[in-house]
């Protein structure tokens, strides 16, 4: 296993300085000249020049990035943002934590309801359960996120809170950013609960695609595994059907399962762009969408960077859990 882990990690390391690349070269082809967008509409050409000088601007983009790698790679440092004058590092450990709080709820909603519906459906094949399961699924899938978080505050906005973390009036300390574990480790009950009812529209609207991709495919899987051999003999001893399903045939489906909810994991923390706008959540994806708008390149590549390394984690422990799913796999 730690072989194995050690090689993933191998193929991780060239994988992120690609994304680097790749996110480095995209923001310096933007329209437009970030020097001027930093010294403003008003300012005159003297003044672009000795912003461009400042920044570094002016030298090559090979050493450019090259020097951003240093930096980011040797020392953890991402630069200052252009528009706050502060280091982007300290901006994402304020606002990852609120995406990852989000993003962790929207996945633990959609797998268990995912994972329960997809053994229904698989178990009741034909019946109105597995018809009923896979039209939601397709519901799922074809509404729109952002058409979702509005239809959930009409109907339920006076019931939870539609915008922000907790309430604003509240002065909750928050020292390491989560509400929900800040709560937890100070005790506050008040506090867990106005982190909790901020929390649920937000992680309805962003599981909801998640929840129809994970039931389609558990479904499937599940379906595929209880026409093997060994099902049939599990059977065939007498044991229980509730046995037989999640004992031996749900775990060898686990596979891709697994597979797929890690993906959309990384996909939340990526693309929970929409939703932040919906409902007002400061997250990474507002501070990605604002650094674009504003053309602030330090930022931007930042924020980028941290998403794609979150990305290749999750992947990377999912590929680990694999063992730990079917042993099987350990063999090989």
């Amino acid at each position: 296993m730690l072989s194995y882990v050690i090689r993933r990690l191998a193929v991780a390391v060239p994988t992120l300085l690609a994304v680097a690349l790749l996110c480095f070269l995209l923001v310096h082809l933007m329209p437009g000249d970030p020097a001027q967008a930093i010294a403003g509409e008003k300012a005159t050409a003297r003044d672009v020049e000795k912003v461009r000088k400042q920044f570094g601007l002016d030298r090559p983009l090979a050493l450019q990035f090259v020097e951003y790698l240093r930096k980011a790679v040797l020392e953890g440092d991402l630069g200052r943002s252009w528009r706050t004058r502060q280091p982007v590092g300290s901006e994402l450990r304020r606002t990852m934590p609120a995406t990852i709080e989000l993003a962790t709820a929207a996945m633990l909603l959609a797998t268990l309801i995912g994972v329960g519906a997809g053994v229904l459906a698989a178990v009741r094949r034909g019946r109105w359960w597995d018809q009923v399961t896979m039209i939601g699924a397709l519901a799922g899938v074809s509404v729109p996120v952002f058409f979702l978080g509005m239809l959930l505050l009409m109907a339920f906005g006076r019931i939870f809170p539609g915008g922000g973390r907790t309430d604003p009036a509240a002065l909750y300390e928050l020292p390491t950013q989560f509400v929900l574990l800040d709560a937890l480790l100070a005790r506050r009950w008040d506090m867990l609960r106005d982190g909790l009812a901020h929390l649920v529209l937000p992680a309805c609207a962003l599981g909801t695609i998640p929840m129809a991709i994970i039931a389609r495919m558990t479904r499937a899987a599940l379906l595929e595994v209880l026409g093997k051999d060994f099902v049939r003999t599990a059977r065939a001893k007498g044991l229980a059907e509730q046995v037989v399903v999640l004992r031996h045939a749900l775990r060898n489906a686990l596979i891709p399962v697994l597979t797929t909810v890690g993906l959309q994991f990384g996909s939340l923390l990526a693309g929970a762009v929409l939703t932040e706008t919906v409902f007002g959540w400061p997250g990474i994806g507002s501070y990605v969408v604002d650094a674009i708008a504003r053309r602030d390149v330090i930022a931007l590549q930042g924020g980028i960077l941290v998403i794609a390394t979150v990305f290749v984690l999750i992947n990377l422990t999912v590929d680990c859990l694999y063992a730990v799913a079917d042993p099987r796999i350990r063999l090989g």
